[in-house]
């Protein structure tokens, strides 16, 4: 990714799964983000869902997506966290 603000979108990731509170097993061991789009100045929402989980391991799944000008949402950065 070309751009100031690829560490603060996987930072943001991340941090949306350490939110998770009393769900989060353990410390995340793996990061892995795709920016799917440009991030554009303006507001975003970030859903976090817990993909699977087992006694030692935990799959987390985040996306990010922007409203987008016709109406509707696009999805700018999707993340996988272990």
């Amino acid at each position: 990714m070309v751009g100031p603000y690829g560490g603060i979108t996987a930072a943001t990731a991340l941090q949306g799964v350490l939110a998770q509170g009393g769900r989060l097993l353990g410390e995340p061991l793996v990061l892995t983000v795709n920016f799917v789009a440009p991030v554009r100045e303006g507001d975003f929402a970030l859903a976090v869902s817990l993909e699977r989980s087992n006694r030692s391991t935990q799959h987390w799944h985040v996306r990010m997506t922007q409203p987008a000008d016709g109406g509707g949402e696009d999805v700018v950065m999707q993340a996988m966290v272990v």
